[in-house]
C-alpha cells in the first residue's frame, strides 16, 4: 500500500503505523524514494534505524515517567518494572531503567512477560514480594485492563499508597 501511494499517488508523506511490523516493512520504501515518514503509534526505537526519513517519537515519550518516580517529594529509591517481552517493552524498560538510575533511584525487580500471556498473576506476585517503592509497566493497550484487574485483586493498589 504504501509503495502504492509513494509511486502513483504521489504522495508527500506516510503517517500512521500503528503496530511496529508495518512500520519497518515500509522503511525500505520510504528510504528509497526519500519521503519523510512520521510514525504515530509503533513504539520500536530500531523504526527510525531502519529509514533515515522516519519519525518515531512513541520511543522517547516514556523517559519523563522515570524522573517523575524519583523527583518527587516522597522520592522512591527503589523501583521495579513489568514490560511485555517484544521491542517495544524492551524499549521501555531500557528507557525507564537509565533514567530511574540516573535520577538515584535503585531497580530490584524487572520482569518480561510473554506477549501471548494473559495472566499476568505470577508476574505481580514476585513485584509484591520484592516490595519496590514503584512500578514502571509497559504492555500493549489491549493487556492493560487485564494488568490493572488483575493488580487491584491482590490489593497492590493499597500496598502501594501505604
Amino acid at each position: 500500500m504504501a509503495q502504492e501511494l509513494v509511486v502513483n499517488d504521489k504522495v508527500n508523506v506516510l503517517a500512521g503505523f500503528g503496530i511496529t511490523p508495518s512500520a519497518l516493512a515500509t522503511a525500505p520504501i520510504a528510504t528509497q524514494s526519500k519521503t519523510p515518514m512520521v510514525v504515530m503509534a509503533a513504539a520500536t526505537s530500531s523504526i527510525t534505524q531502519a529509514s533515515p526519513t522516519s519519525c518515531a517519537p512513541a520511543s522517547r515519550c516514556r523517559r519523563p515517567r522515570s524522573p517523575w518516580l524519583t523527583g518527587t517529594e516522597e522520592r522512591h529509591q527503589e523501583g521495579g518494572d513489568l514490560v511485555s517481552d517484544y521491542g517495544p517493552g524492551i524499549d521501555a524498560e531500557k528507557f525507564f531503567k537509565d533514567r530511574f538510575v540516573f535520577n538515584g533511584g535503585t531497580i530490584i525487580e524487572s520482569l518480561r512477560v510473554p506477549m501471548r500471556n494473559p495472566d499476568f498473576a505470577p508476574f505481580l506476585q514476585k513485584v509484591r514480594d520484592a516490595k519496590p517503592d514503584g512500578l514502571f509497566v509497559f504492555v500493549p493497550s489491549g493487556a492493560g485492563a487485564a494488568v490493572m484487574k488483575q493488580f487491584l485483586e491482590r490489593g497492590m493498589d493499597k500496598a502501594a499508597s501505604s
